[in-house]
């Protein structure tokens, strides 16, 4: 890192265009050729830059293609949420948002490849704070959506949601399945047929010894297990 050349620039309006032509750069990239041929060379030649800016700008070409994956990111979860804003009826909503979000997954099989390609990658380097975020925002977009819906411990069932969500995209580009199909695993999280006390499905999953089936959450609502994918 050269702080020295970079600071004078911090908050020049130039920098900061110069930067957004390199980030805008590797989404083209990233979304055209994919994850492995997002690099330096590449990005440059996708922008009006010239590849020695890339190292001026930015850290290294790996800062470039976080800022990339996270304005991609955050750009889906606001599609997402447009999806549902003409529906009443806030369970609807739910089933809404979650098709759409399922759906690129499903129809374009280099989506998938491209974030799980991603995700892997920062995990091998040890460098995961924005797949963090990314995820954190996975989980609050559903997790506001299942508040609305009414489900208790909205925040628990997310995460169990989003654990289920993951397991799916990756078992669409092998098996796929109907949504109507994938919908159906989910509907007990709106059941109404009474709680589901957290010590004694432990207690019981203990005793067996054998859980068959990854405990998601336990409310009113009765979510009692998402199927492992």
């Amino acid at each position: 890192m050269r702080p020295e050349a970079r600071n004078p620039l911090a908050a020049s309006p130039n920098r900061e265009h110069r930067r957004r032509l390199l980030i805008e750069a590797a989404r083209e990239v990233l979304l055209r050729d994919g994850f492995a041929a997002c690099t330096a060379r590449a990005i440059a030649a996708a922008s009006p830059l010239t590849k020695s800016a890339i190292h001026y700008y930015f850290e290294d070409v790996e800062e470039i293609v976080d800022a990339a994956m996270l304005e991609l990111s955050e750009a889906f979860f606001a599609h997402v949420a447009e999806s549902t804003s003409e529906i009443a009826d806030p369970e609807e909503r739910f089933w809404a948002a979650l098709r759409t979000y399922l759906q690129p997954f499903q129809e374009h099989r280099p989506v998938t490849v491209l974030w799980f390609e991603y995700w892997s990658d920062r995990a091998r380097r040890g460098r995961t704070e924005v797949v963090e975020r990314i995820h954190a925002g996975i989980q609050r977009l559903f997790g506001e959506l299942l508040e609305e819906a009414g489900v208790s411990h909205a925040q628990t069932a997310a995460h169990a949601v989003v654990s289920w969500v993951l397991g799916t995209v990756l078992q669409q580009t092998v098996r796929p399945v109907s949504f109507e199909a994938l919908r159906a695993e989910l509907e007990p999280l709106f059941s109404r047929t009474g709680p589901v006390r957290a010590s004694r499905v432990r207690s019981s999953s203990q005793t067996r010894g054998k859980p068959s089936r990854a405990v998601a959450r336990e409310s009113d609502g009765v979510l009692r297990s998402v199927p492992k994918t």
